[in-house]
């Protein structure tokens, strides 16, 4: 629903969540029930509904098979997918390796078919990959189509929608026009020497933590550190300032009262300087 609202759709748009797993959400003008179990209604709050209809397999087929011929990033897969011509040479990969829930086969296996001399490369297996992932969730909006919800845009969400080989095979698939939406780089998140995400973004927005339950967040405190070697305080005003404070701190606790700018900060209680050194009142040998 949060995508929804943020994406501004309205009928006719679908959104494509490619995680580890995959969902397909439209918006459509009344709830749909589905006996099977394969369509998930969720109420909008415009008024409108969301069905979303799920797969368990999207990015976990991309990764093992980055795995398996040995490239290190799915920007490496997706350029080597690219390298191979519609169809993959014949060579068909259906990404079931979780079992699949669209359609309700949750005891099946992948399997790879269609394996001749020809393509048994490794841009053809890529390419595999990517129509496999890519056909498992065009079967998730023939459902929703299939009941009649209209889709004629669809938004990529995820990681992978950034990838090159996904959005030149999707718009094909899906049969509708394909959009990415950039992620907008924050204040805090464009600071120079900090990497671009996927998307261009260079991370998420700063959010300061939150003081922990039944804890009250820290004071501030207005002393400061002094300077040992010359025997007088750091700072100027501020620290006279604190020095009243720690003052007023040790007559009140029946301690000796410690000179301005004596307060050695970072040790619990106050010191006081002698001619023997320094040392905290009534701890004196």
């Amino acid at each position: 629903m949060a995508a929804a609202l943020g994406l501004g759709l309205g009928p006719g748009d679908a959104v494509v969540s490619l995680g580890a797993s995959g969902s397909v959400m439209a918006v459509h003008h009344e709830a749909l029930a589905d006996p099977g179990g394969m369509i998930t209604s969720f109420a909008d709050a415009t008024g409108m509904h969301l069905p979303v209809v799920s797969t368990s397999n999207a990015v976990r087929a991309l990764r093992g098979t980055a795995e398996m011929l040995g490239l290190d990033s799915l920007e490496e897969l997706s350029a080597l997918a690219l390298k191979s011509t519609p169809g993959a040479s014949g060579l068909v990969l259906l990404p079931y390796l979780e079992g699949e829930r669209t359609p309700s086969l949750p005891h099946a296996a992948g399997t790879l078919s269609g394996l001749r001399r020809e393509s048994m490369k490794p841009e053809h297996l890529a390419r595999a990959a990517f129509e496999g992932m890519l056909c498992s969730l065009t079967d998730a909006l023939d459902v929703l189509r299939g009941r009649g919800v209209e889709v004629r845009r669809v938004f990529l969400l995820g990681a992978a929608a950034a990838l090159h080989a996904v959005q030149a095979l999707s718009p094909a698939l899906f049969g509708a026009q394909v959009v990415v939406p950039s992620r907008p780089t924050t204040r805090r998140s464009a600071r120079p020497g900090r990497p671009p995400g996927p998307s261009g973004s260079r991370g998420a927005p700063y959010r300061p933590p939150l003081p922990r339950p039944g804890r009250a967040p820290p004071r501030r405190s207005w002393r400061r550190a002094t300077s040992w070697r010359r025997g007088r305080p750091c700072g100027s005003s501020t620290r006279r300032r604190g020095s009243r404070s720690t003052r007023a701190r040790s007559a009140g606790s029946g301690a000796r009262e410690a000179p301005a700018g004596r307060v050695r900060r970072g040790r619990p209680g106050p010191f006081v300087k002698t001619s023997q050194g320094f040392h905290r009142p009534g701890n004196r040998s």
